[in-house]
């Protein structure tokens, strides 16, 4: 599907989904090797800024029949 403008169509629908609310801000995360997607956010208007991307990783609970009492 690359190539064929789709993406840009989406985005552009969710950008002016959000002017449309007032948001302030569209946020996204790409990661760091992801050049072409870089670029192709770039293309329309986003760029990098200072926040600084965190997260926590949850992993699955052990199940209850596998704990030993």
């Amino acid at each position: 599907f690359r190539d064929h403008g789709y993406g840009s169509q989406l985005l552009e629908y969710a950008i002016d989904f959000a002017r449309k609310k007032n948001f302030l801000r569209i946020t996204l995360l790409t990661d760091r090797p992801e050049i072409k997607s870089q670029a192709f956010f770039r293309r329309h208007g986003f760029f990098e800024s200072a926040m600084i991307p965190m997260r926590l990783l949850i992993t699955p609970e052990t199940p209850q029949s596998d704990v030993t009492l």
